[in-house]
């Protein structure tokens, strides 16, 4: 009795038995390793970029409370004709365009990252690659708008420490929440520059 040993499938096609030379085309299963390393890569990826635009998020929110409620009031004295006059002093954080720009800037992109957030999560089983390329095009603007209202904000945190308008000695509250949601807007801003490398990464991963 011939026994037959498992081989993959050989079809062969040429003239007659004997005849000229014919092609030979092995057929083989598909391997499941390489797509199952690749879900697991996409899956890493998309768990980075979660987390990345939570942080973004984060970031964005507090840098925008904290310049748009920054307001800090002072008593001071002057000494006037007949004595010395108590005035009061209040320093607002957004009583300058360039600080109003700041907060509408992290306004926007923690509304921005938001969306894009709940986006993401609901199209994490399938996202197409069109999308991707949208939020990447956006993320870029987003990181684009954070670093400039990050400069317009910190030229201004650098004016009231100056020797001539230094009011920072004053009213250390007020500096200190601008030098804060600078930092937390920079933060921000480094999350979102952290996100475009990842969407680069994805969207290589979904072009292979």
């Amino acid at each position: 009795m011939d026994h037959q040993n498992s081989k993959p499938q050989i079809s062969g096609s040429g003239g007659e038995e004997g005849g000229g030379g014919g092609s030979v085309v092995v057929e083989t299963a598909p391997t499941t390793d390489a797509a199952a390393t690749k879900m697991g890569q996409t899956g890493q990826v998309q768990l980075l970029g979660f987390v990345l635009r939570s942080v973004a998020i984060i970031a964005t929110f507090i840098a925008t409370v904290v310049m748009g409620a920054n307001k800090e009031t002072r008593l001071l004295s002057v000494d006037g004709y007949y004595g010395v006059v108590y005035l009061t002093y209040k320093a607002v954080g957004n009583n300058r365009p360039q600080l109003e720009y700041f907060v509408a800037a992290n306004a926007l992109a923690f509304i921005y990252g938001s969306a894009s957030l709940g986006l993401s999560i609901f199209k994490r089983r399938s996202p197409a690659k069109n999308l991707m390329l949208i939020l990447s095009v956006v993320d870029i603007l987003m990181l684009t708008l954070l670093f400039s209202a990050i400069g317009s904000a910190s030229a201004i945190g650098v004016l009231y420490r100056q020797n001539g308008v230094n009011i920072c000695d004053t009213y250390t509250k007020f500096c200190g929440s601008i030098a804060g949601s600078i930092v937390m807007s920079m933060l921000g801003s480094l999350a979102y520059l952290a996100i475009v490398f990842v969407n680069l990464v994805g969207l290589h991963n979904k072009c292979l």
